[in-house]
């Protein structure tokens, strides 16, 4: 069976020499229709960094050759970071002098070899050797006319500034103007690029550009192939009588949708049926599978996009609006298909066990967070009316999920309550408002039971040892939790054993509602390593569930389509011993694009917020603003503004006392005079210095303290 583990195993042996992929082909037997999957699998696990590439196209270990895969992460001053891939094998950053980066840049995943065990900062040192994957070749800046030629001043904190541009024929760039430009030439390190502007966006100053401008930079597919379109317009706009053949008819029990209020699509919904001894709980997620069938235009459009991206401005969905709008979302009053998962629980919330099965259910009622958190308080919705058979609903399933909320909290689920802002906008792209996002006891109702059904799944899928795509997250490293407690300690928080999932509950909850909040659960997060896809057996380290899978949202996700895919070939009887091999072989390269695409999604969202979020600072830049210290460097302060959720920087001459002097272990700044310390966490008031909205930086001058609670 050919699958990521074969090709370590021979990677692994002692008498194992280099070898092309052709020459692995031959050790492997692998037949000449799987060539292909052959090559992708040793791309993902390149791009994992669990192998590596050398001259000809020859492939070993990466430890074999001295070689350590990672991202390359480059500081504004020239130097950079490899973060490895294998932290179980380096724990440690690799430092990597500007001359040493050969042609990398920032974000790019490269191979580097170490020279020293301690360089600078304390740190292993390295070098270069070649660059495995280019984070990017098109960048987004603005153009100015430059001798005759051009020259792009690159946006964001990018570690290229300026890259050396020509026009291609047909495009006209005038100084001022937000451009796209693809670089052609990669110097070594310190030199310019080189590169042509291939598209004008606009104004550089208009901010309707913004949009347009971030989706350049991080790659965003727009539009949907002409073969996909025509697909998902020739599916019929409501379901057929022969589309109800083998499937389990709920219609008549009273479902129901919860989803943010301006939500289009809507892929789960919920249904409950009180027992003797407990309760039938039914999720019931949209079968997308039966539009998006495995190899179909749909299908290929979904896996490139692997993820719908959801910006402030408007969504770049990853299926068709006639799918994921309309015949695949569960909307009030319409037949729908599904896929349900049915559990059942008893008084104290124990699961005593879970059916799936494919379905047809008509939603009764369409709610927001909002409303449903209206009557949960004891309030009637506004402009909602309800009958009692939703009202007996909302009543059970708010029921089930406190209990089921303590059982997990109990197994050591950790919750962390880091600060969101939503941004209302006017038809021009400006910000008119900026609000907070609230969690309550509506959204902890439906995460409850789309993480019952996740797990559900990735359980019934693991013990009948089907092909599975599961979420993992493995458990963070000694190092990283005892530099966790260390920081906790100087916050002021002590905790004994870090590693207690059940002390670290208690941290986070004496934190809530205090200013040092937001730093404390971000240093728990960043203690914590990266959540991914993968189809290894691991568990889910933050929810402390030993199965689990995105399984509740294929409308949105590719990941969780994929597990519907799976299923359905299970569910008809389709899944021979030779598609289930035909599966093991796609899911490594699959889980690799789905969570580096997810995380490009985050990042895209994050940095248009920003954006945005600065443009309204522009507009009002007079009045002071509550902020805390989320970071303290030699040269000066972070400060996370409270009500915009946005960091700004007060450099070290703007803060008050002579002779700062920088406390590493205990992350302050102190100077000679009494009082004057400035450490992580610390309550402050700012105001606005300055703000580059090219290099979205955002400059504070401190005004004053808050004094800290307890």
């Amino acid at each position: 069976m050919l699958h990521t583990q074969s090709i370590i195993k021979e990677l692994r042996k002692k008498k194992y020499t280099p070898a092309t992929a052709k020459d692995l082909a031959e050790k492997l037997k692998i037949p000449e229709g799987q060539l292909d999957t052959l090559y992708a699998n040793l791309e993902a696990l390149e791009y994992q960094g669990r192998i590596a590439r050398l001259a000809g196209g020859r492939y070993t270990l990466p430890q074999r050759a001295d070689l350590v895969i990672g991202n390359l992460d480059v500081a504004k001053a020239g130097f950079g970071f490899v973060v490895p891939l294998d932290r179980d094998r380096h724990r440690h950053d690799i430092y990597v002098a500007q001359q040493d980066m050969r042609s990398a840049t920032d974000g790019d995943l490269v191979a580097a070899r170490i020279t020293r065990s301690k360089g600078r900062f304390g740190q292993p040192s390295g070098k270069v050797e070649y660059v495995v994957k280019r984070h990017r070749v098109n960048f987004v800046g603005t153009f100015q006319s430059h001798d005759g030629g051009g020259r792009v001043l690159v946006d964001g904190a990018s570690a290229i500034r300026q890259i050396d541009a020509s026009l291609t024929e047909g495009v006209r760039a005038r100084t001022g103007e937000k451009v796209v430009v693809e670089v052609q030439s990669w110097p070594r390190a310190g030199g310019t690029p080189g590169g042509v502007v291939v598209e004008v966006l606009g104004a550089a100053s208009d901010p309707t550009t913004d949009t347009p401008a971030v989706i350049r930079e991080f790659d965003l597919p727009e539009e949907f192939r002409p073969e996909t379109l025509q697909q998902a317009r020739s599916i019929p706009e409501s379901i057929r009588s022969s589309d109800l053949e083998g499937r389990l008819d709920l219609r008549d029990r009273t479902v129901i949708t919860i989803d943010p209020v301006h939500a289009r699509d809507f892929d789960d919904a919920i249904s409950i049926k009180r027992t003797a001894d407990g309760w039938l709980l039914g999720v019931h997620i949209a079968d997308v599978s039966q539009y998006a069938k495995v190899g179909s235009a749909l299908d290929e459009d979904a896996a490139r996009r692997a993820t719908s991206v959801y910006l402030p401005t408007r969504v770049i969905p990853m299926l068709p609006h006639e799918i994921s709008n309309g015949i695949a979302s569960l909307r009030e009053n319409e037949d729908r298909l599904a896929k349900t998962v049915i559990l059942r629980y008893n008084r104290r919330g124990e699961l005593l066990g879970h059916e799936i099965h494919k379905s047809v259910i008509r939603s009764a009622k369409r709610m927001t967070y909002e409303q449903a958190s209206a009557f949960l308080a004891g309030r009637e919705p506004e402009g909602l009316e309800l009958n009692e058979d939703i009202r007996g609903l909302l009543s059970e399933t708010a029921e089930l999920a406190r209990i089921l909320e303590k059982r997990r909290l109990e197994a050591g689920m950790l919750e962390l309550d880091m600060p969101e802002v939503e941004l209302e906008m006017d038809g021009a792209g400006e910000v008119v408002e900026v609000r907070p996002v609230v969690h309550d006891a509506s959204h902890k109702l439906i995460e409850m039971f789309m993480v019952a059904a996740n797990e559900a799944v990735a359980e019934f899928m693991t013990t009948r040892n089907l092909p599975h795509l599961r979420r993992i997250h493995d458990e963070p490293s000694a190092d990283d939790l005892q530099a966790l407690k260390i920081f906790l300690t100087s916050m002021g928080f002590v905790i004994r054993d870090v590693s207690d999932r059940h002390q670290m509950q208690d941290i986070l909850k004496r934190a809530r509602g205090r200013p040092e909040s937001p730093v404390i659960n971000l240093a728990v997060l960043k203690s914590m390593r990266r959540a991914e896809y993968s189809p290894e057996a691991k568990g889910h380290y933050a929810l402390a569930s030993t199965h689990y899978s995105h399984y509740t949202s294929p409308i949105r996700r590719y990941s969780d389509l994929v597990i519907h895919q799976i299923l359905d070939e299970y569910l008809t009887g389709s899944l021979s011993d030779q598609r289930r091999e035909w599966w093991s072989a796609r899911l490594p390269q699959i889980a690799l694009r789905c969570s580096e695409l997810s995380r490009r999604a985050e990042a895209a969202e994050r940095e248009l917020t920003k954006l945005k979020t600065l443009r309204y600072l522009e507009k009002h830049p007079e009045g002071e603003y509550e902020g805390i210290i989320t970071g303290v460097k030699p040269f000066g302060i972070f400060v996370e503004l409270a009500s915009l959720v946005v960091d700004g920087f007060v450099h070290v001459s703007e803060l008050p006392g002579a002779n700062m002097r920088f406390d590493e272990r205990g992350r302050r700044l102190t100077s000679g005079r009494k009082g004057e310390s400035y450490r992580l966490g610390d309550p402050v008031i700012v105001t606005v210095k300055d703000i580059d909205l090219s290099s979205r930086r955002l400059d504070l001058a401190l005004k004053g303290r808050i004094k800290r609670r307890g």
